[in-house]
């Protein structure tokens, strides 16, 4: 513990048993002094700032050299600022921690949200089964492959932002119709199989045949024709195999160009449509009649199909008359091509579909469809103003 030295007087009224003043002492430390009173000073104080003697003139006694007194205003700065910088201290250590975490912590997952039409299409994602539409899954951010398997399959790219939540609509086209298939072998009783599986004994129908190509093998005897054939949707493929001709191993097909579907007869039998890629018959000379009863158009042609070669009969479509009128007016497109501006009359166009497009500044374009017959005249009236 260091003390500390500070002046105290003593007043002589206060103490009338000491009137007389003291004896001078030689061996006092501090002759003609005031008696000293002793206090604490503190660990932390500056003993040479505090402590001083006065000798007899008053003054204080030099002690030699001192570190000079910081004054309490300074205290007081130096104190504010430890205190600033221990809070920037203290938020740059919470900022660098915020900034770890988040650096380490994972982006967050999007929503992926998928519907179909019609539903229940398997939806698997990047090479993972989720389940059947409609469906909502959560998924880490980036691109992900999905595929749709339903009446048919989609393929599609989607792109998910953390966080975000992003809906698809898809249109699966409904299953194809099942095609048909009419066997006949000369002579008639050959074993057929189709794709490998045994159907029976020619003539015979095979229902139920997923459009596409098809493997077809009749066998009689010693005698086997294999053939690959594609069977169109909804319609029926008309296969005349002979068996003991000479050119029993190779048949013809015929192939009909034709715009607008026709169905193909030979005599009352029906043996495919021109949708089909080919129609497998006997060679030799065949009497063809082609009709398409909703357009009232029907035809005949005759061709010579050779051995294991494909004949093509060509089909040009007659006109019928379009009629087109519009309130208040409009410029006309028939398939992309303008033909004029309304009011249009006594229109030639072949028979079947064709889109029309009707079109005025003023308002919205409008579109139409129309199956141009040979039954009657097609007559459209479109008011643009509704």
């Amino acid at each position: 513990m260091i003390t500390k030295v500070s002046k105290h007087t003593v007043n002589v009224e206060d103490h009338p048993e000491s009137a007389e003043p003291p004896q001078k002492r030689d061996d006092a430390p501090f002759s003609g002094t005031p008696w000293p009173i002793v206090e604490a000073i503190g660990p932390d104080e500056d003993v040479l700032s505090r402590l001083s003697v006065e000798g007899e003139t008053g003054k204080p006694v030099d002690s030699g050299p001192q570190q000079p007194t910081e004054t309490p205003a300074v205290s007081r700065r130096r104190l504010v600022a430890v205190l600033v910088l221990c809070a920037v201290a203290a938020a740059a250590s919470g900022a660098w921690y915020l900034y770890g975490s988040w650096r380490s912590r994972p982006p967050a997952s999007g929503t992926f949200v998928i519907e179909t039409r019609p539903p229940g299409a398997i939806v698997t994602i990047d090479g993972k089964v989720y389940g059947a539409s409609p469906l909502t899954t959560p998924l880490p951010p980036g691109r992900h492959a999905v595929e749709l398997a339903g009446t048919t399959k989609r393929d599609l790219t989607v792109t998910i932002e953390p966080g975000a939540r992003l809906a698809q609509y898809v249109e699966m086209p409904e299953a194809p119709p099942p095609g048909r298939m009419h066997v006949v072998s000369n002579p008639p009783g050959a074993q057929v199989w189709v794709d490998g599986t045994a159907r029976g004994v020619a003539p015979l129908d095979v229902e139920g045949l997923v459009p596409g190509a098809h493997t077809v093998a009749l066998k009689n005897g010693n005698a086997t024709v294999t053939q690959d054939v594609t069977v169109a949707a909804g319609s029926v493929l008309s296969l005349v195999v002979p068996l003991t001709a000479p050119d029993a191993g190779q048949p013809g097909f015929i192939v009909v160009a034709s715009p607008l579907e026709l169905l193909v007869f030979e005599g009352n039998r029906l043996l495919g449509t021109s949708r089909s890629d080919q129609i497998m018959v006997l060679a030799g000379r065949h009497d063809l009649r082609l009709a398409n009863k909703e357009v009232g158009f029907e035809t005949t042609r005759a061709v010579q199909v050779a051995p294991g070669r494909t004949s093509t009969v060509k089909i040009d479509l007659p006109n019928g008359m379009l009629f087109v009128n519009a309130v208040p007016w409009a410029e006309v497109l028939v398939d992309g091509v303008k033909i004029g501006e309304t009011p249009i009359a006594n229109h030639q166009l072949p028979v079947g579909s064709h889109d029309i497009v009707l079109r005025n500044p003023r308002f919205a374009e409008q579109r139409r469809t129309v199956l141009i017959s040979l039954t009657a005249p097609v007559r459209l009236g479109v008011d643009l103003r509704k």
